[in-house]
């Protein structure tokens, strides 16, 4: 069953996943993503949803704050990203209930080309807070792979994202 889950992650690759420390313990998670914006950017918008709500970053400048439960927070972020290295950093406190963290940022470009940067195993997590990790140039290389929960609009959460 698992292998076909990694199958359809594969398959879709821009599909966010719901995702959470490699260990299930863990009541707190520090998630990190880095990418870059090649090309002026005509639009971009993050939706977060976490359980029990997520406090998110920009490339170090705190955009959301949390919201308790599990509610889809969406932010206009078109004037905030940067040509180059930008990092969306993301602090997830669970009170009650499921583990679990999903994001879509979705950029379209002053090209017509639209860039997804969704929830998948290529985002870095922490069980621990240290110093500037919400910056850029925080390294951020031995922090392990997030792992993966479900595909957007699984049960318990259902689709909670829109595209």
């Amino acid at each position: 069953m698992f292998l076909l889950f990694l199958g359809a992650i594969a398959t879709h690759a821009q599909t966010p996943l719901w995702i959470w420390n490699p260990t299930e313990n863990s009541d707190s998670m520090f998630v990190r993503k880095q990418f870059h914006i090649h090309n002026r950017v005509q639009t971009a918008k993050l939706a977060v949803c976490a359980d029990d709500g997520a406090r998110v970053f920009l490339n170090g400048h705190e955009i959301l704050p949390p919201k308790p439960g599990r509610k889809t927070q969406v932010k206009d972020i078109t004037n905030r990203l940067r040509l180059g290295r930008n990092t969306v950093a993301i602090r997830v406190d669970r009170t009650e209930g499921e583990r679990g963290l999903i994001a879509l940022l979705t950029v379209t470009l002053t090209t017509g080309k639209q860039q997804i940067i969704a929830t998948d195993f290529s985002w870095k997590t922490s069980e621990s807070e240290f110093k500037n990790w919400t910056q850029i140039a925080y390294d951020d290389s031995n922090w392990p792979k997030a792992r993966p929960i479900a595909p957007h609009g699984s049960q318990p959460w259902g689709p909670v994202l829109s595209h």
